[in-house]
């Protein structure tokens, strides 16, 4: 999926197809990584979900806690995220790749909104997680030097299913440490709205959206009665929408209390998304080959 065919490489320049083999294989690299750390941590988290029973541990994770089965429990997150882009795109034919950096993002970031909102009752639960951003920075292709201007709105939805709350400190009479995990299944919806502005007056504009089925799990851990870990990651595309795609989420949080005692998680962590997009052919073809990612910041609200 990552490698393009050699269809596609045909009419590329000697540096230009190797360069872009090279950013494919360290992206494909970090993407085999990431894998390998959720691979880590299912490989912990489901044996001890084999051994262990389930045990309350009340207001164990935010943003939902231990409440009766009956009771709705619902959470907004409004957060920050820094945005890097690294890849390559094609819009109508024409290659090009995209770097935009941090640095890049503070210069040229229009406006940005991105916000979290979960509900769970019992066991199950659904999320919706809503991203808009419009991003530029500057790029070469070749001698050429290519202005990147993209218009972004991802919004990811589905349903989760808490499996289970464990204790990892089992023989203590109130448990202060645990872990809790949530596999989910739903969808991603993706609109982009690429410009490529070339350096001689030349420019190439296109969008396109799609929608990807995607499955993965979240893990939430429990250090006393303040601190917490969530690990999250999923896969999908399948072809569907994009070719591939996977997401990597992973945030350290500090409970607050803000309308109430400990209602609120101040976190901080890094989140990464990357999609491998292709449609059309010739002056028609569209490409986004390409990892978002970048620090994130903000705050979980319960009531």
């Amino acid at each position: 999926m990552r490698f393009r065919s050699a269809a596609r490489r045909l009419g590329e320049d000697e540096m230009g197809a190797n360069g872009s083999v090279a950013g494919g294989a360290r992206r494909l690299e970090a993407g085999l990584a990431v894998c390998l750390r959720f691979c880590v941590i299912a490989a912990l988290v489901l044996p001890a979900a084999v051994l262990a029973q389930p045990v309350p541990a009340p207001a164990q994770d935010l943003p939902f806690d231990d409440r009766p089965p009956d009771r709705w429990v619902f959470a907004v997150t409004p957060y920050l995220w820094a945005l890097s882009l690294n890849g390559d795109a094609t819009v109508r034919g024409f290659e090009a790749p995209v770097d935009v950096g941090f640095g890049d993002i503070f210069d040229n970031l229009n406006f940005g909104a991105m916000v979290d909102a979960e509900a769970r009752r019992g066991r199950i639960g659904g999320f919706v997680n809503t991203v808009y951003g419009s991003i530029g920075g500057d790029s070469t292709a070749g001698p050429l030097t290519v202005d990147t201007d993209v218009k972004t709105l991802w919004v990811g939805f589905g349903l989760f299913y808490r499996v289970g709350t464990w204790s990892l400190d089992p023989g203590a009479p109130r448990p202060r440490y645990s872990v809790t995990v949530d596999p989910y299944v739903g969808g991603r919806y993706t609109y982009l709205d690429v410009d490529l502005d070339v350096q001689g007056g030349r420019d190439f504009g296109r969008s396109r959206d799609w929608v990807d089925p995607i499955v993965g799990v979240r893990t939430i851990w429990t250090f006393g009665d303040r601190w917490t870990v969530v690990a999250a990651g999923d896969i999908g595309g399948f072809g569907v929408g994009s070719d591939f795609a996977w997401q990597a989420t992973g945030r350290i949080g500090y409970r607050v209390g803000l309308f109430a005692e400990r209602d609120a998680n101040l976190f901080a962590g890094y989140r990464a998304l990357d999609q491998d997009y292709s449609d059309g052919s010739g002056r028609n073809r569209f490409v986004w080959d390409v990892t978002a990612h970048g620090p994130v910041l903000g705050i979980a609200i319960q009531f």
